[in-house]
């Protein structure tokens, strides 16, 4: 009987069931959201991870501080770049910043097999999908923005009339915000497609590269080889060069390339720049909640 009594004995080791606020589905979306943001721009994670996305910052924003600077010596007079134009010279640094931090957001969780942590709370795998894609929108939009901000309030602080130089600012918004945002959703959505089929994140910053070059030369040599019978359409084969015709197409100013040359004409005007834009967006998009609707956890 003591043996029975000793085998039979029941522990209560302090297991409980939960009976707190079950936040849900839209609450996990928002939260992987806000720390795939923190996670792009190396918040929260030491002073190294903080480099790589500051330093490009800090460099993409350096033309508009140079302009500032020449604004307010020159007294609102001297104008080295206009709005149209600021995205070619820093798209070089726009692709550089995607290329590193696309990867940090997509690739690394394959890497250290957490995505079966993620599926197994709500969240849904398309919602890991979009949290991921927005945030890497939102984090090119920003690093898109703060240059053209930086113009904006330059200008303000070398006018001597400031209601006259938002008047004339005023026209200006709208393209602003229509071509950042173009930005943003072009490049983020490519660049976290192509990082999403890799675990590794030097084998992502290379697809995303050679992808953006590779189109770039397909481009260059349609557009010069009038035997294709479709030189114009070049244009629309890279996005680097559908996003310069459609920022110059936004502020209705003449198309020029990368290299600051002109491209001929595309045979479908600024529409083309248009659709061609929202064809990537949607086609990346498709491609990305593919890879996470057949990913093994």
């Amino acid at each position: 009987m003591r043996r029975a009594a000793e085998a039979g004995v029941i522990y209560d080791i302090g297991y409980q069931r939960y009976e707190g606020a079950r936040l849900g589905r839209g609450y996990a979306f928002r939260t992987l959201f806000v720390h795939s943001l923190r996670q792009a721009w190396g918040l929260g994670r030491g002073g190294k991870a903080l480099i790589i996305p500051f330093l490009l910052l800090f460099l993409v924003c350096m033309p508009a501080v140079v302009q500032v600077l020449v604004g307010i010596v020159s007294q609102g007079e001297g104008k080295l770049l206009e709005y149209s134009s600021y995205f070619r010279y820093v798209q070089p640094l726009v692709l550089l910043f995607c290329a590193a931090q696309a990867p940090e957001l997509v690739s690394t969780d394959q890497h250290h097999r957490v995505l079966p942590l993620y599926f197994s709370r709500p969240l849904r795998r398309g919602d890991y999908a979009g949290a991921k894609l927005l945030a890497m929108a939102a984090t090119v939009w920003i690093l898109a923005l703060t240059p053209m901000a930086l113009l904006f309030i330059g200008r303000l602080a070398a006018a001597s009339d400031v209601g006259a130089v938002l008047r004339a600012e005023r026209g200006s918004v709208l393209p602003v915000l229509a071509s950042t945002l173009a930005i943003a959703a072009v490049m983020g959505s490519i660049s976290v497609a192509l990082a999403s089929f890799t675990a590794r994140r030097a084998l992502g910053t290379a697809a995303i590269f050679g992808t953006m070059f590779l189109t770039a030369v397909v481009s260059a040599i349609v557009q010069k080889n009038s035997a294709t019978g479709v030189p114009g359409y070049g244009t629309l084969m890279s996005p680097l060069l559908v996003l310069a015709g459609l920022m110059r197409w936004l502020f209705d100013v003449q198309p020029t390339g990368p290299g600051g040359g002109p491209v001929p004409p595309n045979p479908v005007g600024g529409l083309g720049y248009a659709g061609m834009a929202v064809a990537l967006v949607v086609l990346a998009s498709l491609a990305i909640f593919a890879r996470y609707s057949r990913v093994r956890t």
